[in-house]
């Protein structure tokens, strides 16, 4: 046999042999022994004492800051860049009423001042529509009176004819002439009533020149841009001299002296929210300061994906207008975090979350009693807890039933308890419930 083989089955033989050994080692131990809870004697445990009382509630929540307002500059009259302000810089202070741009006015001002003209013409016209209609009607008033007294002639005839002291080609003369005076009055009324026409259209004429006036004197004004509040420009100065085209935008202006935190709030967590609340808002990128906050609007519908409501805070203002102006202060855009501070919860039983354990899915509370041989004993006891989604002070979770006024409810050793284990129960209880 080779010498090659020959070592191969000797390591075979030596690995077999250990084999061996380890299976004779195992299989001659002694089973380990098997100690239950129970079997090393009362497990010490601390406890507290169900009491009622108010709870501090809170939600936490993230988001972004934004200006209070935010206006998009866009020039609403197009035309030719005549003056540019001087301190038009992207992030730079203007201060309401600023001038930012004016755009060449020379046609513009053509066009008042022939709307102005246009305007004193119709005006002008008017005034003699009315002057005519006042004519007019003195003319039917003496109209009237003359044929008034042509009729009252015609009946004096009429009478005279009839007790034989005229003729009756008199009478004829006299119905004639009144008939005249008919006509005339007739024809006086028509002329009042083309002369009102005249006037209703020469105001209808002087309205719409008026109107053209206004709309040329309003594309006049908005030739020249300005800031319709204070704020930071977001967006680099045109040239003078180039076009601009109206409604397409040239800047932001950011209302950064009031900021405020859009947040969203699962639907759970808003019980109990409402306006005006207190908040404390901190900043990752400025650990060392926080700010205080109201909340200033609550959303009235639902995100139908995130099941979330929009929430905005308004910082309360602490930098002074100079120091905002100068670049100071917080910057629109930074991430945030915030605590909403909500009602406390009255008259409520509370506990550290690690007094609570899961048994198929359900928080239980372990309850101290004594059983019949008057051994101390905890029994896993079933509660309910109340605002699931809301934080409460010191990460406390709120209960609406499960336990009694005065039960003493163990706090320490939970891993050690099941239901029915005896247990050693301190003399002195762990300290207050919210531990």
């Amino acid at each position: 046999m080779s010498r090659f083989l020959l070592s191969i089955l000797c390591v075979a033989a030596l690995v077999a042999g250990s084999l061996s050994l380890c299976a004779w080692i195992v299989a001659s131990a002694p089973p380990p022994a098997q100690i239950a809870v129970s079997d090393l004697g009362p497990v010490p445990v601390e406890w507290v004492q169900a009491r009622r009382r108010v709870v501090p509630r809170s939600v936490s929540v993230q988001g972004t800051l934004r200006p209070a307002r935010t206006a998009t500059l866009a020039p609403e009259v197009g035309g030719l860049l005549v003056e540019v302000s001087d301190q038009w810089r992207s992030g730079a202070w203007v201060d309401a009423g600023t001038l930012l741009w004016r755009v060449n006015a020379d046609e513009l001002t053509l066009e008042v001042a022939r709307a102005v003209a246009l305007l004193e013409q119709a005006a002008a016209a008017l005034q003699q529509a009315r002057l005519a209609v006042t004519q007019s009607r003195g003319a039917e008033v003496s109209a009237r009176e003359h044929r008034d007294a042509l009729a009252r002639e015609e009946g004096r005839v009429d009478r005279l004819v009839g007790e034989g002291h005229l003729r009756a080609s008199d009478l004829d003369a006299a119905v004639a002439r009144r008939s005249l005076a008919d006509q005339g009055v007739h024809e006086a009324e028509a002329r009042v009533e083309n002369s009102s026409v005249t006037v209703r259209s020469a105001e209808a004429l002087r309205s719409e020149r008026e109107q053209i006036l206004e709309l040329a004197r309003t594309r006049l004004f908005k030739t020249a841009a300005r800031a319709p509040f204070g704020g930071r420009l977001e967006g680099h100065a045109p040239a003078v001299g180039g076009f601009v085209a109206p409604g397409v935008p040239l800047a932001q202006l950011l209302d950064v002296q009031t900021l405020r935190l859009l947040v969203h709030v699962p639907a759970e967590q808003t019980v109990g929210l409402r306006l005006d609340m207190a908040a404390s808002v901190r900043f990752p990128s400025q650990p060392d300061g926080s700010r205080r906050a109201r909340v200033r609007s609550i959303g009235a519908q639902a995100d139908p994906l995130t099941r979330s409501i929009p929430v905005e805070l308004e910082l309360e203002p602490t930098a002074a207008a100079s120091q905002v102006k100068s670049g100071g202060g917080l910057a629109a855009g930074l991430y945030a975090e915030a605590v909403i501070e909500l009602d406390p919860l009255e008259s409520t039983f509370a506990f550290h979350r690690e007094s609570f354990t899961f048994i198929d899915g359900l928080p239980h509370l372990f309850v101290l009693a004594q059983d019949e041989q008057g051994r101390d004993v905890v029994l896993a006891r079933p509660v309910k807890l109340a605002q699931l989604g809301t934080a409460l002070s010191e990460a406390l979770w709120a209960l609406s039933g499960g336990v009694e006024e005065g039960e003493r409810i163990a706090v320490s050793s939970l891993s050690l308890l099941t239901h029915g284990t005896c247990v050693q129960v301190r003399d002195v209880a762990a300290g207050d419930l919210t531990r």
